[in-house]
């Protein structure tokens, strides 16, 4: 018998990264869809995306990894990715609804981990 694990935050993230770039392709030789339904669904993915975790274990500040993803996605990226979930057979419990702390761009963290 096997027992199901709770799958981490970066796992998920680096699953969700991948069903999304998936969904991206087959968005773009989709001859059946608008070119701007498609546009849409695409930059949707792509933006859920980039705030997906990618490192293992809490972040400095002892938040979950997913706390900031889970707070910006919305009720859409939230379905999206709760159904990505299931669809996967995953047992993953989302962050707690409290604001995630403010997160500066890519560069500003940049510096601060080069000192």
């Amino acid at each position: 018998m096997r027992r199901e694990r709770e799958v981490e935050d970066w796992v998920l993230g680096a699953l969700l990264r991948h069903e999304a770039l998936l969904e991206i392709r087959s968005l773009m030789v989709r001859p059946d869809q608008v070119e701007e339904e498609r546009r849409s669904r695409a930059y949707f993915l792509a933006n859920l995306c980039d705030n997906m975790p990618f490192l293992p274990g809490p972040s400095r500040d002892g938040q979950r990894r997913f706390a900031y993803a889970w707070q910006t996605v919305g009720p859409k990226g939230r379905e999206w990715i709760l159904r990505q979930v299931q669809l996967n057979g995953l047992t993953w419990t989302p962050p707690d609804d409290e604001p995630a702390p403010a997160r500066g761009t890519w560069r500003s963290r940049l510096r601060v981990r080069r000192g």
